[in-house]
């Protein structure tokens, strides 16, 4: 079989893409041997530092850990949009060259596959991202003559919305969407966006020469986007923790965020927390904190953390006691300076755009079963010559 790439993109950043490369592979792995698969993220935006001191796409670290654990780091990830690559581009004046060499680079990448039988290549963004250097999603398609499976979401307008525009960029640009899968969309909804986004109806409105092929419609999973406190420490600019933050506890996925401001004479927390719950409260908040933590350890499975505010004129030295006591009770926590309402927000936000983590053992079996459910692998491996 002549080696086969099938590039990976989606309606916007966390669509999808990462958690779709998991169960690519995954399925995969039941039709060839894990050698005989191979993994790209030609382009990333966000990077971890491995042994050798090289930086490379986070995405690619969690792929190795979960799927394929001979994953060659190093080589996986060569083009790296940090922060002031695009200022760097705009000012140069040999900028052909330099598109020139990142995609050398790409090349380089997928040269060391050719023992691959089937790459999978995760894109970045939407579909434009990367447009800037002449790497967009759908320049390196193109480029790796790579067919993309592209990722919608949402409700029913909202997926007809994004992937109108986004199938005419992959068209003008001459890449070629083979296949679209339906992600993240209401459970409750499901059946009824099966009836309304069938592949006939589909085809009908976009009348492409080479019609489409719907792949799944995946409902979205709240435990997919449960943060973890390892993962809202690091949303935070200022934080303030003790303790081990690669301990178990501080990288469990939580249940939901419940923000306490009732008063502490009426405040019965059996009535609001349950395991896996992750707390915000103001720091000066003594007697409603010793609540919480009396009614944790009532618990078999206790609360996920506890996040304070600490936005007014704590002492330093009230925040160290405070910091002692949660020690004591195997918490994790850790003070911000911002007000709850604002920690509300940033945690909130955290939720709807939570990644994969290279601990999340249970989030990788649940992406498996939703592969098993709701992906047609027979439609995938023929509409991608696999």
């Amino acid at each position: 079989m002549k080696q086969k790439i099938v590039y990976i993109a989606g309606f916007r950043q966390h669509a999808g893409k990462t958690t779709t490369s998991i169960g690519m592979i995954y399925t995969l792995s039941k039709i060839f041997s894990p050698d005989d698969i191979g993994y790209i993220k030609p382009v990333g935006q966000e990077t971890v530092e491995i042994e050798n001191g090289k930086k490379i796409d986070k995405d690619a670290a969690v792929i190795k850990k979960f799927c394929l654990p001979n994953l060659e780091l190093q080589y996986v990830s060569p083009v790296q949009i940090a922060s002031g690559v695009t200022k760097q581009y705009l000012t140069a004046k040999n900028k052909k060259a330099i598109t020139k060499e990142y995609a050398c680079s790409i090349y380089d990448s997928i040269t060391r596959m050719q023992d691959k039988k089937i790459i999978i290549a995760e894109g970045t963004g939407h579909p434009g991202v990367g447009s800037l250097i002449g790497l967009s999603n759908a320049d390196v398609s193109k480029m790796l003559k790579a067919p993309v499976l592209y990722l919608a979401g949402g409700g029913l307008g909202k997926s007809l919305d994004m992937l109108t525009p986004d199938l005419n960029y992959f068209t003008t640009n001459k890449a070629e969407v083979r296949g679209v899968v339906f992600n993240k969309l209401f459970p409750q909804k499901l059946d009824e966006m099966k009836e309304y986004l069938s592949e006939k109806n589909i085809n009908e409105i976009y009348r492409r020469r080479k019609p489409l092929s719907v792949l799944g419609y995946f409902p979205e999973d709240d435990i997919l986007n449960r943060p973890s406190m390892a993962l809202l420490l690091r949303k935070f600019s200022e934080a303030y923790f003790k303790g081990d933050i690669t301990a178990k506890a501080w990288e469990k996925p939580s249940r939901s965020i419940k923000i306490i401001t009732l008063p502490y004479q009426i405040l019965e927390p059996q009535e609001y927390l349950n395991s896996g719950d992750i707390v915000i409260l103001n720091a000066s908040s003594t007697r409603r904190l010793k609540k919480i933590l009396d009614y944790n350890e009532t618990l078999e499975n206790k609360i996920g953390g506890i996040i304070l505010s600490c936005s007014g004129k704590q002492k330093q030295s009230v925040i160290e006691e405070k910091a002692d006591l949660l020690l004591k009770h195997g918490l994790p926590f850790f003070f911000v300076p911002q007000i709850t309402s604002e920690i509300g927000e940033i945690v909130t936000k955290a939720g709807e755009n939570t990644k994969i983590q290279i601990y999340d053992d249970d989030k990788i079996e649940k992406i498996k079963t939703m592969f098993d459910r709701y992906f047609d692998t027979e439609k995938f491996r023929q509409i991608y010559g696999i």
